[in-house]
């Protein structure tokens, strides 16, 4: 008897009902009965289980999706894990409750003097907002957004002389903590260079003589996250058309006032387990209708209707989502030569 290890998503997908990422990208039940999972055999799913059957090739084909042939146990596995070839990328947006990841427009600030805590090892900035790599995530996602540390003029190198509290969590009282590896004299004056939030903005766009193909884009927000801004998600375009300057469409894109609007907009919500400096569990949202559009450079006019050369991502107000861990959008996409 063939045993099909999958999620009920992905079964749903074989019918071309849904498309849903499971979060370690492997999916490995068939079907959810209540708080129970279950697998289930070819025999036990009827009709259903045929359809699955006639949809292997849709499903081979799709770019997204991994297929395995079944293992020397009888088990077929199926994976929905992006296929990260050479040109591959995944991206992922600012967090919308953290400022000091709003490395975008963030702005310079220079020979900032830092307040000493008392015992002249831990010193404070006067910005709550202090934009730092160590809070920009990876793959592409952002531009260099170096912190400078200052004694007397002097600068000090990180790990050696001092270490970033960075995984303090955020808060609009929050200062980032600078500590010394060593006391200090008395009289020491620290300074630093370093950047300021100034928007949430978040944009998407290939690098120039290339072009993006969107597989696949998803939420990621604290369950307990309150929504104090509107988050939208605004595709635009740049090319001579507009003057070569950017952009967007009154109503071309999605905007969420309310955790209603999640959940209306999206079919399935799948939560993931805390880990890490996390404590609290996350919801994945899946923005499906982005699937499939194409992202051309800034310059270059779109061509086709789902396309065009930029995709930002904010909040309306500039105003953190309170009382969250995380809440951030991935992009899983291809980077391709422009034809």
């Amino acid at each position: 008897m063939i045993q099909i290890k999958a999620n009920w998503e992905t079964f749903k997908l074989a019918k071309g009902i849904l498309k849903h990422r499971q979060a370690n990208g492997l999916f490995y039940l068939i079907k959810s009965d209540g708080d129970f999972t279950w697998e289930a055999t070819i025999s036990d799913l009827g009709a259903e289980a045929e359809d699955f059957i006639d949809n292997y090739k849709e499903i081979s084909d799709m770019n997204s999706l991994k297929y395995k042939t079944k293992n020397d146990d009888g088990v077929i596995y199926v994976s929905d894990e992006i296929d990260y070839s050479k040109d591959g990328v995944k991206r992922i947006s600012v967090d919308m409750c953290d400022k000091r990841s709003w490395w975008l427009e963030a702005e310079l600030r220079t020979s900032q003097g830092l307040i000493d805590s008392g015992d002249r090892t831990k010193y404070y900035f006067n910005s709550q907002d202090v934009v730092t790599d160590h809070f920009n995530s990876q793959r592409g996602s952002s531009a260099p957004r170096p912190l400078n540390i200052y004694v007397g003029g002097q600068l000090k190198t990180e790990w050696t002389d001092y270490e970033v509290n960075f995984r303090k969590p955020y808060t609009s009282e929050n200062n980032l903590e600078v500590i010394f590896s060593e006391q200090l004299p008395v009289d020491s004056v620290v300074t630093s260079d370093f950047y300021e939030a100034t928007t949430s903005d978040y944009i998407l766009t290939p690098d120039t003589g290339y072009m993006i193909k969107l597989k696949y884009v998803e939420l990621q927000i604290s369950e307990g996250a309150i929504l104090n801004d509107a988050i939208l998600f605004e595709p635009g375009v740049n090319y001579a058309a507009t003057g070569n300057t950017d952009y967007y469409p009154q109503g071309k894109g999605t905007i969420y006032y309310r955790a209603h609007d999640f959940i209306n907009s999206n079919t399935e919500v799948m939560v993931g387990r805390p880990f890490g400096e996390l404590t609290v569990p996350f919801n994945v949202l899946p923005e499906q209708y982005l699937t499939g559009y194409l992202v051309f450079p800034r310059g270059i006019e779109p061509a086709g209707k789902n396309s065009f050369n930029l995709l930002r991502c904010r909040l309306k107000n500039n105003r953190p989502i309170t009382n969250c861990e995380i809440a951030t959008a991935t992009f899983y996409c291809t980077q391709e030569d422009l034809e």
